[in-house]
């Protein structure tokens, strides 16, 4: 699976934090998700690449430079892409010719 070097959150999707987890919204489909994965959630902006992802992880959570943890990080966006709630830009580009 593919992904995009920076991760966007598809629009219309709400977060709200309830009872100590993230609940991820979109309609009539809620998804429960742990505090990393919010955390990682809250960067899909379009702005922030993977690498910038896991270096405020490092920053945040205060993992060491030795433990690497882009394989986690394409995991927890794996499991967003599985879910619908990620913009897929190269399956929206359009040849211009």
């Amino acid at each position: 699976m593919m992904f995009d070097d920076y991760p966007k959150q598809k629009p219309g999707i709400k977060s709200r934090y309830i009872g100590g987890e993230t609940l991820l919204i979109d309609g009539e489909l809620s998804y429960a998700i742990n505090p990393p994965a919010a955390f990682i959630w809250e960067l899909c902006d379009g702005e922030h690449s993977i690498a910038d992802i896991e270096q405020a992880i490092r920053e945040d959570f205060g993992v060491s430079p030795e433990r690497s943890l882009h394989g986690e990080i394409v995991q927890t966006l794996i499991h967003f892409r599985e879910k619908d709630l990620l913009v897929s830009h190269f399956c929206d580009y359009t040849d211009p010719d």
